[in-house]
């Protein structure tokens, strides 16, 4: 039978399950990553689902393993310390794409472990009881992992989903072909630099997905064309950092709001939606599927989490640590001028990922 493989991304799950059961904490973190020593959650238990049913670690000095709640095994803690310092290091040595790790395969198959990650279609990648150390209070809460060794992952993917349709004003079928003639290396920002210089201005017009567009508007109703405008900044000026975009549509104000700052809440809220439960081609409810936030595994081997608890530290991170870039114009068809009614229009492409 071949041994489970997998990428850095998906054995840091698994190494994640390992540290919090050895460790017994959950440490929080400020906005900028950094581990908060005095302000953690106690780790009561991890749940995973797997083939043979629902599974539960107890914390302690002995793992109780728990399946469909009867008690199946109990191992010492310093087996999980183990484990979790090997699949550390092989993730930290490892060169290529993916790799496998017998040792730990064999740890994971006496715990009853048959899979490395979560299941793909749902945000969280682990689920941990915990408790708040203020209250008492006792919740099952699903975090999101991410790692800062692996390459930086997208928080919203490029697809067909994520294109925005602009109208472009002032503009006929010579410059519209010779727009789609344009091959350069720098084939988008030619582009878009012809159209805006050959045109009498370029407007929002819709979303190609209204699902993507009913998710949006349930988090806030002027949405799509708030993050419209920042879409156009990103492809019509050198600039990408989310921040920064966000910093331009409150110089500019495009929405002729009252106050400043409201940009900025509104882009954290879409980025936090995007991190703990939405995504663009599935409609969505406004419930958070990653309930409980973010988890990151840092390069030191610390993990820190953003907790609901924290969450203004995890909306300034999110807003920090993100960027706009662009996606593949063929395979996501964008970038391209067409004709519909006797109008003029091209798409936009949304994608964002970690810095």
């Amino acid at each position: 039978m071949p041994l489970l493989s997998g990428n850095k991304g998906e054995w840091a799950e698994i190494y994640t399950f390992f540290r919090l059961l050895s460790e017994g904490k959950l440490y929080a973190a400020d906005e900028n990553m950094n581990k908060l020593d005095d302000t953690f959650f106690p780790v009561l238990s991890i749940i995973r689902n797997e083939v043979i049913g629902k599974l539960e670690y107890e914390t302690g000095d002995i793992i109780k393993i728990f399946l469909n709640n009867k008690c199946v095994s109990e191992i010492e803690v310093s087996k999980f310390v183990e484990q979790a310092d090997y699949i550390f290091d092989k993730i930290k040595k490892s060169k290529g794409r993916s790799f496998s790790s017998e040792k730990t395969e064999d740890f994971m198959h006496k715990i009853y472990i048959s899979k490395i990650k979560a299941a793909s279609n749902q945000k969280s990648d682990i689920i941990i009881r915990i408790q708040d150390i203020n209250t008492g209070y006792t919740t099952e809460s699903g975090f999101s992992i991410k790692s800062d060794f692996t390459s930086k992952s997208t928080l919203v993917n490029s697809s067909k989903a994520t294109n925005f349709v602009f109208e472009i004003i002032g503009f006929d079928n010579e410059k519209s072909k010779y727009t789609n003639s344009i091959e350069s290396k720098e084939k988008i920002k030619d582009r878009i630099e012809y159209i805006t210089s050959n045109s009498k201005s370029v407007k929002f017009d819709s979303l190609l997905n209204k699902t993507c567009e009913s998710n949006l508007i349930l988090i806030d109703s002027l949405f799509p064309q708030i993050l419209a405008w920042a879409l156009f900044y990103f492809y019509t000026e050198n600039v990408s950092h989310i921040k920064d975009i966000v910093a331009l549509l409150e110089e500019r104000n495009p929405m002729n709001y009252p106050e400043s700052g409201m940009y900025i809440y509104k882009f954290k809220k879409f980025l936090t939606s995007c991190a703990l439960g939405m995504t663009f081609a599935k409609k969505w409810d406004g419930i958070d599927d990653a309930n409980g936030g973010y988890i990151v595994v840092k390069n030191n081997g610390d993990i820190v989490a953003y907790h609901i608890y924290n969450r203004n530290a995890f909306e300034k991170f999110l807003l920090e640590n993100t960027k706009f870039e662009r996606g593949s114009t063929g395979r996501h068809e964008y970038c391209s001028v067409y004709k519909t009614n006797n109008k003029f229009f091209v798409n936009l492409n949304l994608a964002v990922r970690f810095l």
